[in-house]
């Protein structure tokens, strides 16, 4: 089976960084000029990760807790 082409390692890395950040999939792939499915691969990839889901579940916590305390101010 046919592969496309090879996406350069940073573009990889900031599509990973933008997952961690809690940017979701279609977000992630339209800012990078990516297909979904590739970023949807390195996510699924991600997710078996337990370091990543633990550091993004922190980031998408803290954001919350951010906003909710702005929101009530």
């Amino acid at each position: 089976m046919s592969r496309g082409k090879k996406i350069d390692d940073r573009i990889k890395a900031k599509a990973q960084a933008k997952l961690m950040m809690g940017n979701n999939v279609s977000f992630v792939a339209k800012a990078l000029g990516l297909a979904d499915s590739t970023v949807r691969t390195w996510e699924k990839q991600l997710e078996n990760d337990d370091e990543f889901v633990k550091v993004r579940d922190k980031i998408i916590n803290d954001r919350v807790n951010e906003y909710l305390t702005t929101a009530l101010e």
